[in-house]
């Protein structure tokens, strides 16, 4: 089955419940003829970071679900209601990896098409980088199937699982002045949970 856009999915007025609820033209909301309601289809927000090891090895994970099962991503993930990027990052990294985060530097922002159970959910997501404050209690945990380290030039763009991945992971290859920068290339060792 196709990926539907969310406003070819819902059928009724959230505020009065009638099935006049209908997609304006351009995709970017709703409107019910009953009520008069309007619902707009904003992006979610969605934050990952890039930790490196002790030798400038990436910290990746190997997702366990779809979207692009068995392909590398970041620690992160979805916002909570009333959370801000900062706290997202540092809430996913510790459900995903069980580490906690020291200073987080913010790389980028990059919009992405996340399809879930049939569903195209518009993301913006922000991207950081940060140290671990230790990196003892690594572990896989929360929809990760292994933990990957690698050095960031040799991650290969068409093993990560997303275009806002890949379009951050460039960002982080053009700072000027990182450690992350520096790491040699290596190829990449696996770490399991």
């Amino acid at each position: 089955m196709k990926p539907r856009e969310l406003v070819q999915a819902f059928r009724f007025c959230p505020l009065c419940g009638d099935a006049s609820f209908r997609p304006k033209p351009g995709d970017k909301s709703m409107l019910c003829a009953a009520c008069g309601y309007e619902h707009f289809i904003n992006s979610v927000l969605a934050a990952g970071v890039f930790v490196a090891d002790p030798q400038g090895r990436l910290i990746l994970i190997c997702r366990s679900r779809e979207p692009s099962k068995g392909k590398l991503g970041l620690p992160g993930g979805f916002s909570n209601p009333y959370e801000s990027a900062e706290t997202t990052a540092r809430r996913e990294v510790r459900e995903e990896i069980n580490i906690e985060l020291g200073p987080l530097r913010y790389l980028t922002s990059y919009p992405n098409r996340y399809v879930y159970q049939g569903l195209v959910y518009p993301t913006a997501d922000v991207f950081f980088s940060a140290d671990a404050v230790s990196l003892a209690p690594l572990k896989a945990l929360d929809d990760v199937q292994e933990i990957v380290f690698m050095a960031p030039r040799a991650v290969a763009p068409e093993d990560l699982a997303f275009d806002s991945i890949r379009y951050a992971l460039r960002c982080l290859l053009d700072l000027p002045t990182t450690d992350v920068n520096r790491s040699a290339t290596r190829p990449s060792r696996r770490a399991t949970s």
